[in-house]
């Protein structure tokens, strides 16, 4: 009905690694206002499962967060980051202002999709550990 879902899987194991759902109104959603600014970031040991769930998030003409989708994979690495801006089409738009955590999976990925990469408040703030 217009919406995206893909399932990557182990091509030895036949085990499912990610998994990338988007409905229409999702889709309507990035091309409205996730083509300019969207918000990436993964979940950590919040799932009973070993998936982190990453929903890529924008904010609509109201002032709300509006969701663009959602990805589960297994690893946030550049490869799997890789197929979250591919299979939910956030690659496509070249330019988008892009806010992140400081994960190290993002830069690399987003640099090549030429996305203005910027840290979130909450990342930039000092931290114990940065002072060491």
């Amino acid at each position: 009905m217009g919406g995206v879902f893909s399932v990557d899987y182990c091509q030895v194991s036949t085990r499912i690694i990610g998994a990338y759902i988007q409905h229409k109104i999702e889709k309507d959603l990035l091309e409205s206002y996730g083509k300019r600014l969207y918000y990436l970031d993964g979940t950590h040991g919040t799932t009973r499962y070993i998936f982190k769930a990453i929903p890529p998030q924008s904010i609509d003409c109201f002032g709300y967060t509006c969701p663009l989708g959602l990805s589960l994979i297994t690893s946030e690495s550049h490869d799997y980051v890789r197929d979250v801006l591919k299979n939910l089409r956030l690659s496509c738009y070249s330019g988008a202002t892009v806010i992140t955590d400081r994960a190290p999976a993002w830069a690399i990925p987003l640099s090549e999709v030429k996305a203005n990469h910027i840290y979130d408040s909450f990342s930039l703030q000092p931290r114990y550990y940065d002072s060491l």
